[in-house]
């Protein structure tokens, strides 16, 4: 019947107020923040490196610089999105893992001492010899996906607008 819930979210959340209260809403919620900081800053981190150290663009006083078309920018600035994203992934996706193995856990909050550091820990401890290290990575695949399909989807779509703001 508990599986029912996991199709239907109202279910799922009519069953987590039951057994956890409005508290069960908020567990592992700084976990998902810590993982959306990390992200963020991985990919900008990575991003910065990509753009001025493995795809530089020609310096100012080179004869090279305006050789560099629209299409070739684009694609510079692509490709260090991606090369961003994926580091960004693989460095987050294991927080994020804990985070929704904690939720997912079927215990009550009023079981868990704390509901904080330790219980991510031992969540984490309990991934690690269970399933190894591919553990913390199930399901990244499909992140992956939907993540590259949006930024993807976003570069196109600001060469659209910049094209119909300079025409």
């Amino acid at each position: 019947k508990e599986s029912a819930a996991v199709g239907d979210p109202f279910k799922a959340t009519k069953t987590l107020y039951q057994r956890d209260g409005a508290l069960g809403y908020w567990r592992g919620v700084w976990l998902m923040a810590l993982q959306a900081v990390a992200e963020f800053g991985v990919y900008a981190l990575v991003e910065l490196i990509v753009l001025n150290h493995l795809l530089p663009e020609p310096a100012e006083g080179e004869e090279d610089k305006d050789t560099l078309t629209a299409v070739e920018k684009a694609y510079r600035k692509i490709l260090a999105s991606v090369a961003a994203l994926l580091a960004s992934a693989a460095f987050s996706s294991p927080i994020g893992t804990v985070a929704a193995r904690m939720n997912a856990d079927k215990k009550p909050m009023s079981d868990l001492p704390g509901c904080g550091a330790k219980e991510a820990c031992n969540t984490f401890t309990k991934i690690y010899n269970e399933e190894g290290m591919t553990g913390f990575y199930r399901g990244l695949p499909k992140f992956l996906l939907g993540k590259v399909k949006g930024l993807l989807w976003a570069h196109y779509m600001q060469g659209r607008i910049s094209k119909i703001l300079t025409v």
